[in-house]
């Protein structure tokens, strides 16, 4: 647990205890109390997201390489593989890309030592040089999935110090370049001064090189 993280629970900790003694002074009707204490409370909380939204926005982007971790909490995900085809999926009846298919091996890596990991709030998408973003193509993922059914989806649940891979199906515009692969990733994390998953704060994302696959 970082630095930043413990600030974040102090300050959950202190709101609760301030919105209690708030409570308090107003059922004793002590209200110019209470007021005094609610402002003073509403002022602290602009000000560390005030501070966390400039820390956000100022940041540099991470730029990861393939086989780079991109951890949250314990655990990881990394690219380890990209394949480009122009369709997926059982002869005879392949799903045919609008553009191009591409495959992305994602390993996912649990550094955790009690007990299983599971990140429900994770997802994939790409983003290309141009901004433009690919989410999972449903079509070509459902494809691939029937002929490799035990292709784990990126939310299942990982035992301690076990690593898993999941080939994710993107259908990306012929003319795309610069492709690079971005994590979301949903949480409280979104709200913690200094946090790489922050709302305002550039996504980290991992550079891809593709290789092209047979049809």
């Amino acid at each position: 647990m970082s630095l930043w993280d413990l600030l974040f629970l102090f300050i959950i900790l202190a709101s609760a205890i301030a919105l209690v003694v708030i409570l308090v002074n107003l059922i004793l009707r002590r209200t110019r109390t209470a007021l005094r204490i609610l402002i003073t409370l509403a002022s602290c909380l602009a000000i560390y997201f005030l501070i966390a939204a400039v820390s956000a926005i100022s940041a540099p982007q991470r730029v990861l390489a393939m086989g780079q971790d991109r951890c949250f909490d314990e655990l990881c995900f990394a690219v380890t593989g990209v394949k480009t085809a122009p369709s997926v999926g059982p002869s005879g009846r392949e799903a045919k890309a609008a553009g191009q298919f591409y495959m992305v091996t994602v390993r996912m890596s649990s550094h955790a030592r009690g007990r299983p990991q599971r990140e429900l709030g994770v997802s994939a998408s790409l983003i290309d040089s141009h901004g433009r973003t690919y989410r999972i193509s449903q079509l070509g993922q459902n494809a691939y999935d029937s002929t490799n059914i035990s292709n784990p989806s990126l939310t299942s649940v990982i035992m301690p110090g076990e690593s898993q891979s999941s080939v994710q199906v993107f259908d990306v515009s012929a003319n795309a370049s610069g492709l690079s692969l971005v994590f979301g990733h949903s949480g409280l994390g979104m709200l913690i001064l200094g946090d790489e998953d922050s709302a305002l704060r550039k996504p980290a994302i991992i550079r891809l090189n593709p290789t092209s696959s047979p049809s």
